[in-house]
């Protein structure tokens, strides 16, 4: 199976393919004699594997690492998915966090605009209301 084929039947780009053939998530199972890699039918889960950890917050070096523990030791991956599951899911929530607070400044920011008429800042000078702006 060459890249495009593989992109293809795993919905990604080829640069997707070729990207995770660089960093190792896939390997190609040969090269053709005109430099073309070819690819296992299997790689087509691994990939479909790969961009669905993605989408669920999961960093390359977690999954690169998860695919080398679930080749090994079959039996570890529903722990080893669950904790890592449970981690980024307190991460999201604290990154949600974090950005209602910088919401709340922004909208602080756009509330002061409001309330200050007209803008007297002089050419040379940047801007008062994002220096004023406090995002604890």
């Amino acid at each position: 199976m060459l890249v495009n084929e593989l992109a293809k039947a795993a919905e990604v780009s080829t640069d997707t393919i070729r990207f995770y053939n660089r960093i190792g998530l896939i390997e190609a199972a040969a090269r053709e004699d005109n430099g073309y890699r070819q690819f296992a039918p299997r790689d087509v889960d691994t990939v479909r594997f790969v961009h669905a950890a993605k989408r669920l917050g999961l960093k390359l070096k977690e999954i690169k690492d998860f695919l080398k523990t679930g080749d090994r030791d079959a039996s570890s991956c529903c722990g080893q998915t669950i904790k890592l599951l449970k981690r980024r899911a307190e991460e999201t929530r604290q990154l949600i966090r974090d950005l209602h607070l910088v919401e709340a400044a922004i909208q602080g920011a756009i509330d002061g605009w409001d309330e200050t008429p007209g803008c007297t800042v002089k050419a040379q000078s940047r801007c008062p209301r994002i220096t004023l702006a406090r995002v604890p």
